[in-house]
């Protein structure tokens, strides 16, 4: 049953609702009476379809496409404002279930040559015209056509991402069936840890087909570390430990970082140690931003005896540290020492050698293999002092520093 409408856009089919519904039987196969009908959808378009009922909160229509041929569907309530029958009447769309208003009943065989009564004039009961669309209305755009992409890299089998989204393509490919717009477009290949990717950004028209060709280049992530209050001590994928400082401190930065999964912990006086967990991507910077808590009065306290015994720790290292100067002078004392006693010796053969022991050359050579052994001996007298210096600091240290 074709209708006249005023409106172009009453006419229109329901072609957008049709990709949005399941397609169903013909609706008056049970029976049931099916009447023409008025839709005003909730974007204020209007839409004249065939009406077979409501049932559950879902209409049940059938309209024509584009071809002529028609096609049947529910429509749930919610898309639906209005809906007028023929005389004027309206669908209560608060009930869950409705129908077609019941036909006028027709006038029995006996009684068709008997004239009817006129019907009593009643502008109330006169029938009032469909309801107009809103003046100014557009119809509903038609869909824009979608644009493909002729994608090549410098490797193939490599996968592409779109809009930063994982697609089922891979080098080369045609990506098609694109909204005609703005798109990223990119390819990735992973090589033990080591990052080649490409990208571009695309505009593309409604219809287009675009080549594009993407070079791979490495990638070198970085990550960077930055806390609240800022100075703290950090651990990058390491076991801390709390009673020595750590390596490095916020804010850090490092560059040609690997992929995957990481564990930062900051620790600052005053603030709960903070542990978090990072992946490193290399396609988007890594920046890690930790406001730390601070701490409660009985966490202060335990805080500040594990402060104490880091201090303790630390006097101790430093003691052992010092040691190794006054040890090592005594090594090179040592060695000096032997040196002048392996010199006095050699003197002393000539000595013994000389077939007169007299004369100024022999009181010379005598004299200095006595020079070379005192000198000896003061040498080692001296490494013994720095020996026993350097062992007090080495002993002390390793006392001090013992965490008890």
């Amino acid at each position: 049953m074709e209708r006249s409408v005023s409106s172009p856009s009453r006419r229109r089919p329901l072609a957008a609702l049709l990709c949005a519904a399941s397609l169903l039987p013909a609706f008056a196969a049970d029976g049931e009476t099916r009447c023409s009908v008025l839709l005003e959808l909730r974007d204020g378009q209007y839409r004249e379809v065939e009406f077979a009922g409501m049932r559950n909160d879902t209409l049940e229509v059938s309209g024509r496409l584009g071809d002529g041929s028609a096609r049947s569907l529910r429509l749930p309530k919610a898309a639906i404002s209005a809906l007028y029958f023929e005389g004027g009447e309206t669908l209560d769309l608060s009930k869950s279930e409705g129908k077609c208003p019941e036909p006028s009943p027709k006038p029995d065989s006996a009684d068709a040559g008997a004239p009817s009564p006129a019907p009593a004039q009643d502008s109330s009961a006169a029938a009032r015209p469909l309801p107009q669309p809103a003046p100014g209305r557009s119809p509903a755009p038609e869909p824009e056509p979608f644009a493909s992409l002729d994608l090549t890299a410098s490797e193939e089998g490599l996968p592409v991402w779109i809009d930063s989204r994982r697609t089922a393509h891979r080098t080369p490919a045609l990506v098609d069936s694109l909204p005609p717009g703005e798109h990223l477009v990119e390819v990735r290949w992973l090589v033990e840890n080591n990052v080649w990717a490409a990208q571009k950004t695309v505009r593309l028209r409604p219809g287009e087909r675009r080549r594009l060709h993407l070079a791979l280049q490495r990638v070198r992530p970085t990550l960077s570390v930055h806390s609240v209050p800022s100075g703290a001590e950090l651990w990058i994928d390491a076991e801390p430990d709390f009673l020595r400082p750590a390596k490095h401190r916020t804010p850090f930065e490092r560059r040609d970082v690997g992929l995957g999964v990481g564990v930062a912990t900051l620790f600052a006086p005053g603030y709960r140690d903070t542990t978090i967990a990072f992946r490193i991507d290399a396609h988007r910077p890594n920046r890690l931003f930790v406001e730390m808590e601070p701490l409660s009065e009985a966490e202060r306290a335990a805080q500040e005896a594990l402060l104490a015994r880091r201090a303790r720790v630390s006097r101790g290292k430093t003691l052992l540290w010092a040691s190794a100067a006054p040890l090592g002078a005594a090594v090179a004392l040592f060695a000096l020492a032997d040196n002048d006693y392996a010199l006095a010796r050699e003197k002393k053969k000539r000595i013994e050698g000389v077939v007169v022991p007299s004369g100024p050359n022999f009181d010379r050579i005598l004299e200095r293999n006595r020079a070379l052994k005192e000198q000896g001996d003061r040498k080692r007298t001296a490494a013994w002092i720095f020996t026993g210096a350097g062992g007090l600091l080495l002993l002390a240290g390793a006392v001090v520093s013992v965490d008890f």
